[in-house]
């Protein structure tokens, strides 16, 4: 599990949203949900490897590929390059985190609005498109 900031802050978010308060202007989030989400990455941190909890997202990515330390990260970025045969020893697999709802999405990758009227066509103006998974209408 990683833990520096950017992670604790997007971990934090994606729990308030699964437990039903996903951030708003009305409240950042109510404080039982809050509450909740707290105790949630205590009880994960508590059973992390202690290194990991001052690993970034990639830092991550390249122990669970490379040399495990840990065999599982919640709450972790997807990059899809660590699901490639051949790109690091061990091939990683990325899956839904438990809830139903979704994660906070990341800012790695490019998105296109769920309003495009072409998302296909969007899709093929960046560079490597044949290498990306597409996904309409999931957020």
């Amino acid at each position: 599990m990683t833990l520096v900031p950017t992670s604790a802050a997007c971990s934090f978010l994606t729990l308030c949203a699964t437990l039903g308060a996903p951030l708003s202007s009305e409240a950042f989030v109510p404080a039982p949900i809050g509450v909740r989400a707290l105790e949630t990455l205590g009880t994960l941190a508590s059973l992390a490897h202690r290194e990991s909890l001052h690993w970034n997202t990639i830092q991550a990515l390249e122990q669970l590929s490379t040399a495990p330390k840990a065999a599982f990260c919640p709450l972790v970025f997807s990059y899809t390059n660590y699901t490639r045969p051949g790109y690091r020893p061990h091939r990683l697999v990325f899956g839904a985190i438990p809830g139903g709802r979704g994660a906070l999405l990341g800012g790695a990758g490019l998105a296109i609005s769920a309003h495009c009227a072409e998302p296909q066509a969007a899709a093929h103006l960046w560079p490597g498109y044949a290498a990306q998974r597409f996904s309409v209408g999931r957020l």
